[in-house]
C-alpha cells in the first residue's frame, strides 16, 4: 500500500510539469486566458481591500450626531 501511495504522490507531483494548454485549443471555448483573469482578480481583491480600509477609517459615529429623542 506504501509504494501505490508513494507512486501516486509522484504521479501528482509531476502534473504541474505538463503544458495542459498546449492539448487544449486556443480557439475553444473552454480554453481560458489564465493570465489575464489572475491579473483581474488581483485588482480587483486590491481595490476591494482599499475600499474596506477607507471604509474602516471614516468614522460612522461623529460626536455630537447622536439625537436625544
Amino acid at each position: 500500500m506504501k509504494r501505490v501511495t508513494q507512486g501516486l504522490l509522484f504521479t501528482l507531483a509531476g502534473l504541474p510539469a505538463l503544458e495542459a494548454n498546449d492539448l487544449v485549443d486556443k480557439d475553444s471555448p473552454l480554453y481560458y486566458d489564465w493570465e489575464s483573469l489572475q491579473l483581474g482578480g488581483v485588482i480587483f481583491g486590491g481595490l476591494l481591500c482599499i475600499a474596506g480600509i477607507l471604509i474602516k477609517a471614516t468614522p460612522l459615529i461623529t460626536p455630537g450626531s447622536v439625537s436625544t429623542c
